[in-house]
């Protein structure tokens, strides 16, 4: 980190451009501001310690020494602000954002700590900042859901089109914007994992039972030939944004549901929460089995992956 003495000026210490995610410039007019010490804390903060020769070197209020006495040792702390990595569809963790869908958002120093919007306030509609962080979503508000240091989950706003520019804004530091697909049907299933390897639909019976394996995760039951089970998703098509969904509204075009390679039986497609459809199906004759479970609307197909177990 000395650039005075040249270890980044060439040889084995040089950073490859191709992999430096953040840069600035740090110090005064003197030229010879030197850092001989550099350290990053788990929240990406970075702490510089080294000598200037400045007599204009930025300090801040409350600093232990502010006047220039010729050569000065500091201690800095830089915050990084938050820095987007990528924004996809949340269900599908693929790109695919659709007007009214949900979309994930992860990067470094996105919020100070993990919370949702359990305790804001909707009395003008879903909340768009929540814990000193906003989104912009094409220059719009987005309705934020739940955030964390690494994770965002808002609400894409109506009237996205095909490049869908997100920035994250925190502590009224802006990241950088990156670019997402917007599209007008990217059918996300829901799902559930606890081993990272077997994904369930997020499906429910209508005795409110979970569905699942029990021998994996306990208290959920097995799908059987003429159940009934209630699917979730996201992204089947445009849905209004930053507004509750006090009741159901029919979804208007057609939903197909695939088990394996046997249609099931369709009874209600419609959204009944932010963001949220909801799906209806009857289970087919099968035998028991891990099957894979596919949305699919308007030519597209939820993600592969999802399986729906059944059994006798």
């Amino acid at each position: 980190v000395n650039t005075a003495f040249g270890s980044l000026s060439g040889g084995q210490n040089a950073p490859d451009p191709s992999k430096i995610a953040y840069s600035s410039v740090f110090g005064g007019s003197g030229g010879h501001d030197i850092a001989n010490a550099v350290a990053v804390d788990s929240a990406f903060n970075i702490y510089l310690a080294g000598e200037t020769f400045s007599n204009d070197f930025p300090t801040t209020q409350g600093a232990f020494q502010r006047t220039f006495n010729g050569i000065d040792g500091f201690v800095a702390k830089v915050n990084l602000g938050p820095i987007v990595n990528v924004a996809v569809n949340s269900a599908t963790n693929q790109q695919g954002i659709v007007p009214g869908s949900w979309l994930t958002i992860y990067g470094v120093n996105l919020a100070d700590t993990a919370m949702d919007w359990s305790s804001a306030d909707f009395s003008k509609g879903l909340p768009t900042t929540l814990g000193g962080v906003q989104v912009s979503i094409n220059g719009q508000a987005a309705a934020i859901y739940y955030l964390s240091p690494t994770q965002i989950n808002a609400q894409a706003p109506s009237g996205i089109n095909s490049n869908v520019s997100v920035q994250v804004i925190h502590n009224g530091l802006a990241s950088n914007i990156v670019t997402a697909t917007g599209v007008q049907h990217a059918p996300g299933l829901f799902a559930y994992t606890l081993d990272s390897k077997t994904f369930y639909p997020s499906a429910v019976f209508l005795d409110g039972t979970i569905v699942g394996d029990p021998a994996v995760a306990g208290g959920t039951r097995k799908a059987k030939p003429g159940d009934r089970i209630l699917l979730f998703a996201t992204g089947l098509g445009p849905s209004p944004s930053g507004v509750l969904i006090p009741t159901p509204v029919a979804f208007g075009d057609p939903v197909a549901v695939m088990i394996g390679s046997t249609p099931a039986t369709v009874e209600f497609t419609g959204l009944v929460a932010v963001g949220e459809f909801q799906i209806n199906i009857v289970v087919p004759n099968l035998p028991p089995g891990n099957y894979p479970i596919v949305l699919q609307t308007d030519a597209t197909s939820s993600q592969a992956g999802v399986v729906l177990p059944i059994g006798n």
